[in-house]
């Protein structure tokens, strides 16, 4: 399979126009692998990683009223005011709903890893950017790396910043253990933001004084999850029969 591709772009070099320039290269070096072959996969991984990005910022609380149908990101300030918690009568780690978004940083320049590695940086490079949303907001953020409540998640940001970008070169490393590796990721930034959820969720019905459901954000959020964690697993299933060519450094 390496060979047949190799043999392909040797072949797609001999005929290429002398005039060409750069945009021949572009389309040849940077476009094109991510339309064909190594697109089919990485275009499904990127779609649920979209998917769960979308459902992160979208309502996890089913709300009619926009003011009161509040995201993941806004639920980690938002509940820290519950009764239930500021009295200790619920235990429970808020910090936990911010890593579906540091995982999602931290997997972009990885699911990115078999195209061009231009595409890689761009991926580590929009990665770090989302991580800036996990820190804690000023003034906070000054004393944030050893104040009790907003030293974890200040860590936590920047040490998903600094792992986004060097995952850039990373990941093409890893080999075969890059896909179980991703699905570990998946499952320790996934898993624990819907149990904190669903733990809060008979707290949050005594603040609104009404029966409500998780809103769509969640579902959708949990479900490009879980569809990453899918695709990855057939993957790695497929590249352990050979069949894939899965791994091939493009950089």
């Amino acid at each position: 399979m390496v060979a047949l591709r190799r043999r392909k772009r040797i072949v797609s070099r001999a005929n290429a126009p002398e005039d060409g320039g750069l945009a021949y290269k572009i389309r040849e070096v940077i476009l094109l692998p991510v339309l064909k072959g190594q697109g089919d996969r990485v275009g499904l991984l990127l779609l649920a990683w979209g998917g769960a990005l979308v459902g992160y910022f979208g309502p996890w609380i089913g709300q009619k009223a926009a003011a009161l149908a509040w995201n993941a990101y806004d639920l980690f300030d938002l509940l820290r005011l519950l009764p239930e918690i500021e009295t200790g009568a619920l235990t429970v780690n808020l910090q936990a709903l911010r890593l579906p978004l540091v995982g999602l940083a931290v997997l972009l320049p990885v699911i990115l890893t078999e195209v061009h590695w231009l595409w890689r940086l761009g991926g580590g490079m929009l990665g770090a950017g989302l991580t800036l949303a996990t820190l804690p907001p000023y003034p906070e953020i000054v004393n944030a790396w050893r104040m009790p409540g907003w030293r974890i998640p200040f860590w936590w940001g920047v040490g998903a910043m600094v792992a986004s970008v060097a995952v850039v070169w990373i990941a093409p490393r890893l080999g075969r253990y890059r896909l179980w590796l991703m699905l570990a990721w998946v499952a320790v930034t996934g898993l624990p933001a819907s149990a904190t959820m669903q733990r809060l969720m008979p707290a949050i019905r005594n603040l609104y004084v009404v029966r409500i459901n998780p809103g769509w954000g969640f579902w959708l959020c949990m479900l490009s999850l879980c569809a990453v964690a899918l695709i990855t697993w057939m993957q790695s299933i497929d590249e352990r029969k050979g069949g894939s060519g899965y791994g091939e450094n493009t950089a």
